[in-house]
């Protein structure tokens, strides 16, 4: 295997085919080694949530799903296909989620972990003591939630228009809407009546 093809990526889903992969990931973990049922694993949240995606090369291997309310994020649909458990990939996918909330100006998040994973999820998160332990599709839960630290950048609504405009997550780059006010900018100089 070439180098290239051995280092993991996590990224943010920005195509179809990016959340195709991610999909792909959850049917192999949720629905076929859970057995979680269609209907429930997609749930009518996925086009309202931004989905990270771990890949090796072209090869999807992992994906989490992050939703947000007044004040906090929820955590969700964190899935590592069966071959790349024990690798460091579900570590990089929470890392990268929260950073991607601090990075949003949120300090809180939520998640409902299965009770069999509380001790992964401990290093991020506490069990919320409001709620005691639920069940849903065929597995039981614990909700948990945790903080993290306040940061100084965090997109704000004073932020400049441009970086508002910007990919998820890639908020520090000129995306595609700087790249066409230089276009404007040119543009201008060779209008009609523009001065020579």
């Amino acid at each position: 295997m070439r180098q290239h093809e051995t280092t993991l990526k996590v990224s943010v889903v920005r195509t179809l085919e990016e959340l195709h992969r991610a999909y792909t990931v959850r049917d192999i973990v949720f629905i076929d080694h859970q057995s979680c049922p269609y209907t429930e694993e997609y749930d009518g949240n996925d086009l309202c949530a931004t989905h990270l995606l771990a890949s090796i090369g072209p090869l999807p291997v992992g994906t989490i799903r992050i939703r947000y309310f007044a004040g906090f994020a929820k955590l969700e649909r964190l899935a590592v296909l069966p071959r790349h458990r024990g690798s460091s990939i579900a570590t990089q996918l929470v890392d990268t989620a929260l950073r991607l909330i601090r990075q949003k100006g949120y300090r809180r998040f939520k998640l409902h972990a299965q009770t069999r994973y509380e001790g992964f999820w401990s290093r991020w998160a506490v069990r919320d003591a409001m709620h005691a332990p639920f069940r849903f599709s065929d597995h039981d839960y614990v909700a948990m939630s945790g903080r993290v630290t306040s940061s100084s950048t965090h997109i704000s609504a004073r932020a400049d228009p441009m970086v508002l405009n910007r990919p998820e997550g890639e908020w520090e780059q000129p995306g595609v809407l700087d790249h066409s006010q230089e276009r404007m900018n040119s543009a201008t100089d060779f209008a009609p009546g523009a001065s020579q």
